[in-house]
């Protein structure tokens, strides 16, 4: 495993072969996502890395871009891409895929990326979160990111 730095300074962890690839070529941000240029063209590390087809798309599994070694990244659909997200920051339950709403009667609801699913109307958040994870899980499998991951 080798260092480089980032165009915005963080660390960049690439497998030693693919870090002598792209010696000499700065990395940069484009579109939330790692890429270089070479031979002209801008190219998604992750993509790179990992040798995904089109159609599909790198999934880093500790969510962390910065982290290209080979070992963090998956190929993925776009759904379950969607599925190894973090907590929104405008989140106000504390977890994931758990908002609260007030639209004339307040609740708790469960939020997917294939639709809404709110049959956990008024139970305490962490009773929601759970059936969330549980729902992910059946749904995701591997790359649902779960609320309570100590839980199986």
């Amino acid at each position: 495993m080798k260092i480089r730095k980032c165009t915005c300074g963080e660390d960049i962890l690439l497998d030693d072969q693919m870090y002598y690839f792209l010696s000499g070529n700065p990395i940069a941000h484009s579109g939330g996502a790692l890429c270089v240029t070479l031979n002209g063209k801008q190219i998604n590390i992750a993509r790179l890395v990992a040798c995904i087809p089109n159609g599909l798309l790198p999934d880093h599994i500790d969510r962390n871009i910065h982290n290209n070694l080979a070992s963090n990244i998956r190929t993925s659909t776009y759904s379950q891409n969607a599925a190894n997200v973090s907590r929104r920051s405008s989140n106000k339950s504390g977890y994931i895929g758990v908002t609260y709403r007030e639209d004339g009667r307040t609740h708790w609801q469960m939020t997917f990326t294939c639709g809404t699913f709110s049959a956990c109307k008024r139970y305490p958040t962490a009773e929601s979160a759970a059936a969330r994870d549980l729902l992910a899980k059946t749904h995701f499998g591997a790359f649902a990111k779960l609320n309570f991951p100590e839980v199986s």
